[in-house]
């Protein structure tokens, strides 16, 4: 005869299966369904960041974790066992169809008499794929998902701290003998956010998706580079270019689309794209300059070490597509310019053991004229604007004299 128990043996896998079928489901009428159909009355989840009860509580706390991973799922990983009336399972959570996990963990249950239904709790525990040990991390050619695991990695701390913040704002109760804290239940505070935003190196412009997701306004301005508030920025911003001549500078936005230049920048580009001396160029950032100097009918084809500009450009896009996430502009142009002809050779997934250079070489050829110059990279300090803070000026020096006297002599 059967014990009513060795159906949580038997049916470990099946219901395993159906848990996470629940966490992926994207349809909230689904959904809720298969919650009823999973949960009983009465029966909770817990993990160390979240809580909830009844269908209203699971869903809703469900609902709240696809929100924080978009287009991620939940695989089971292992073999799901259990003994008595009690089942445990492994899992990991990756972008959809990649296998690279962002995050690991193990879930308990326990289940009715039929191993059909969790009777009373699930409880899981899990960390972060930042955490694993050197076994288990993925191999090298998977590290060029970097900027999403890493983005993704990011929110698991911030949560973690927000909702750490508002645990210990609540009373310790004694339950079953033991202290225990209740699910936090406060709303972490605007000045919290805010000094996390700062602690975490976090872009002004998603310090503002942060405090929106909190229910408070953004805290940082994004105004336009016209806007007479602006006016002394954009001042400073053509002092420094006028003060770079002889030599090329140009100003962009975080999507390297140009909006400031000075005459020598627009000389350059002129000569090297064999445009009329007087050609205008446009300053509204309607010219996007890695893609100009990516394009192979653009600048590329006069840049000797044009390999190497490819992988160290793209690890500026690349860092702004990690905080944008899927869907951005920055992922949508970082995914144009890693398409562009020629590119899988030149190893479009830049080499993410080193930091981006503090100088760029660039070496130029045409006409019979070679050029050896470096470019750096301006950025303003403690900016309150999103706009100024995502403006880059780029000055162009010559590496050697004769590069130095071809410019003075234009």
């Amino acid at each position: 005869m059967n014990h009513p128990a060795d159906h949580a043996v038997r049916h470990a896998a099946i219901i395993a299966e159906r848990y996470l079928a629940v966490w992926n489901e994207r349809d909230d009428i689904t959904r809720r369904a298969r919650i009823a159909q999973l949960f009983a009355d009465g029966a909770t989840y817990a993990d160390p960041m979240m809580r909830g009860s009844g269908i209203d509580g699971i869903d809703g706390m469900i609902a709240a974790a696809q929100r924080q991973f978009p287009g991620h799922r939940f695989f089971l990983h292992g073999t799901p066992d259990g003994h008595n009336d009690v089942v445990r399972f492994s899992w990991t959570l990756a972008p959809d169809g990649t296998g690279a996990p962002v995050a690991r963990g193990s879930d308990v249950a326990w289940v009715d008499g039929q191993g059909h239904r969790f009777s009373r709790r699930c409880l899981s525990s899990w960390r972060s794929a930042g955490t694993l040990g050197a076994t288990e991390q993925e191999p090298v050619h998977e590290r060029h998902r970097w900027p999403r695991r890493r983005r993704l990695l990011q929110r698991l701390r911030i949560r973690a701290a927000l909702l750490a913040h508002a645990a210990r704002r609540q009373p310790v109760a004694a339950v079953d003998g033991q202290r225990r804290l209740p699910a936090p239940r406060s709303q972490p505070s605007r000045d919290l956010i805010l000094k996390l935003g700062i602690a975490l190196d976090v872009p002004l412009r998603q310090r503002n998706a942060m405090l929106l997701a909190a229910g408070f306004a953004p805290a940082y301005q994004e105004r336009n580079l016209s806007d007479p508030e602006l006016a002394s920025v954009m001042q400073a911003l053509e002092f420094m270019l006028r003060q770079q001549a002889p030599f090329p500078a140009l100003v962009v936005d975080r999507l390297w689309n140009l909006v400031m230049f000075n005459e020598p920048a627009a000389g350059m580009m002129r000569w090297l794209l064999g445009m009329p001396a007087d050609a205008p160029i446009p300053r509204d950032g309607s010219i996007n300059v890695l893609r100009l100097m990516l394009s192979p009918d653009g600048l590329r084809r006069h840049l000797l070490n044009w390999e190497a500009v490819c992988a160290d450009s793209l690890l500026w896009i690349q860092r702004e597509a990690m905080a944008d996430g899927p869907g951005s502009e920055a992922t949508a142009l970082l995914a144009e310019l890693s398409a562009l002809p020629g590119m899988p050779s030149a190893g479009h997934v830049p080499n993410l053991e080193r930091r981006a250079l503090p100088f760029l070489p660039l070496q130029i050829a045409h006409d019979g004229v070679r050029l050896n110059l470096f470019t750096t990279i301006t950025t303003l300090g403690t900016p309150h604007d999103v706009t100024v803070h995502e403006l880059r000026l780029e000055s162009f020096f010559p590496a050697d004299a004769a590069t130095a006297d071809w410019f003075r002599a234009r």
